[in-house]
């Protein structure tokens, strides 16, 4: 059995003290701030840039400019050695921190 709760949040609504609060009353560990950390840390870049790009969509211009890098010769030889923090990589991210947090908080 996983042990994992989401709270999907809106300015306003509190959701950060309910998970708080649930986290508290159940034992379990908050990711809400720690999860941002984890992604910065993993993408060696500083926490400010995945708080900019996380649940965001990427722009037109830059969706654009990656099909058109990773269309061409060029661009395909250099793709890997960009290293970016987009909202593809983000995702990732947020996957393999969950999946591995989901492991560790197991009985």
């Amino acid at each position: 059995m996983i042990r994992i709760i989401t709270i999907e949040r809106e300015y306003g609504c509190g959701g950060g003290e309910i998970a708080e609060r649930l986290a508290k009353q159940l034992g379990w560990k908050l990711w809400d701030h720690l999860l941002t950390e984890e992604i910065a840390r993993l993408a060696n870049c500083p926490k400010s840039v995945v708080e900019v790009r996380e649940e965001r969509t990427d722009p037109l211009y830059y969706r654009l400019f990656k099909s058109f890098l990773r269309g061409s010769y060029e661009g395909s030889l250099n793709a890997h050695k960009l290293n970016l923090v987009d909202s593809e990589t983000i995702l990732r991210l947020t996957e393999r921190v969950v999946q591995h947090a989901a492991k560790d908080e197991m009985p």
